[in-house]
């Protein structure tokens, strides 16, 4: 028993995967503050470094010490010692900037990268969605787009699970999928959960007579002002990555006629 829900349906399939393979994935975990192993994420009951035990024996890998024989390198974000939710990180607790050293961790990341290693990156500084610095980072270090995966969604540990199945099934998988399935959550998990969704509940829904919690029959208004506010968000903070891959169009619609979450779907043009 262990932290988590959402993310079964992944951790089983890099379960059965490895099963299927006879394999077992060795990840190396590094971490973005010196504190953060220890730490406690809102809405779960045990430090970050013990729910990853837990989910890495889980999902059919092994934890390692040594990174040299490490199949994967998980980039795991966390808070510096006091963890908020993403929609207030214009307003940083100072602990994201005192306790922990983000151009210390991105340098890490990119020499991974630039040494050929597989890398995961769990973006859980922040509930409920990613990290605007650390996106930047990676951005303007020209490795986002290198990376095998990006989660930055829910609770820690719904991004834990599925940082690490993708990981395990990127290792030999398409490129150009890959890329998609960044851009997918880059979308869903930072611009949407830790931006647009707050901003469109205070500046969009009062004026459709609508709450956080019901779109009543507005929803296709609801979508298209998403839409328009997710893409122009996207174009304007990711500008050095993903060039073979520039989107065209965002589609969202509300599964349960609500803010919390949205599905969506994009076209771009290779």
């Amino acid at each position: 028993m262990y932290p988590g829900a959402d993310e079964v349906g992944a951790t089983l399939l890099a379960r059965a995967y490895n099963e299927f393979k006879k394999q077992s994935p060795k990840i190396f975990p590094i971490w973005s503050s010196t504190l953060g192993p220890q730490l406690v994420p809102m809405y779960e009951d045990r430090p970050f470094a013990e729910s990853l035990k837990a989910h890495v024996l889980a999902s059919g890998c092994q934890l390692t010490s040594n990174e040299e024989e490490a199949d994967l390198i998980l980039a795991y974000n966390t808070p510096g010692r006091v963890i908020q939710e993403s929609w207030d990180q214009h307003k940083k607790d100072i602990t994201y900037t005192s306790y922990r050293n983000m151009l210390t961790f991105v340098d890490q990341i990119t020499s991974y990268v630039q040494s050929g290693k597989n890398i995961i990156v769990a973006d859980s500084a922040y509930a409920n969605g990613g990290d605007l610095e650390l996106i930047t980072l990676l951005d303007e270090e020209k490795i986002l787009d290198r990376i095998l995966s990006y989660k930055g969604w829910n609770t820690n540990c719904n991004t834990l699970g599925t940082t690490i199945c993708q990981g395990v099934v990127a290792i030999n998988g398409k490129e150009d999928i890959i890329k998609e399935n960044i851009i997918y959550h880059l979308l869903d998990d930072y611009f949407y959960q830790a931006e647009i969704r707050m901003q469109m509940t205070a500046d969009f829904l009062p004026e459709k007579g609508l709450t956080y919690f019901d779109l009543k029959q507005e929803e296709d208004e609801v979508n298209k002002e998403r839409n328009k506010r997710m893409i122009y968000r996207y174009k304007e903070t990711i500008l050095h990555t993903f060039k073979d891959m520039e989107l065209q169009e965002i589609q969202t619609f509300a599964p349960w006629n609500r803010m919390f979450e949205c599905g969506l779907s994009y076209t771009k043009r290779c």
